[in-house]
């Protein structure tokens, strides 16, 4: 079974692994606007900005992630909440979709990928983390 998706030929939908920096080429079983999944084991789900958070639950749906009740409804916990169970994330590039109207229009990519075991660097560099920039508020 061959699960590459279709190459998009389109330069402004940019697809480059933060971790690995191969090409994401994979298909995935998230249902939204894009996403990939690069070799590494890392996924990007895309969406537009102004929506991050669906971005957000797609992401604690495909990893499965329990969250924490005081998180519902806010954004910048359940990036906590992602991390914590042990998956990285990242900001990837943003792009803009010619056929949305222009609200909808940035397409905000971001990164998630399974910690590696005994990769602690993550674990100590997260309380440094800017939340609410991550979240994606507008």
């Amino acid at each position: 079974m061959n699960n590459r998706a279709p190459t998009n030929n389109d330069s402004t939908r940019r697809w480059e692994c933060p971790w690995c920096g191969g090409d994401a080429q994979n298909t995935t079983n998230v249902v939204l606007l894009d996403s990939r999944a690069c070799d590494c084991g890392a996924v990007a789900i895309a969406g537009p900005q102004i929506d991050s958070d669906e971005i957000i639950d797609a992401a604690i749906d495909y990893f499965h992630i329990t969250t924490r009740p005081e998180s519902r409804g806010c954004d910048a916990l359940f990036l906590q909440d992602i991390e914590r169970s042990g998956i990285e994330i990242r900001e990837g590039v943003l792009t803009q979709d010619p056929e949305a109207p222009a609200p909808w229009a940035t397409i905000r990519h971001l990164w998630f990928r399974r910690q590696k075991a005994g990769d602690y660097a993550v674990w100590r560099k997260k309380d440094s983390i800017d939340w609410s920039t991550l979240a994606g508020s507008p």
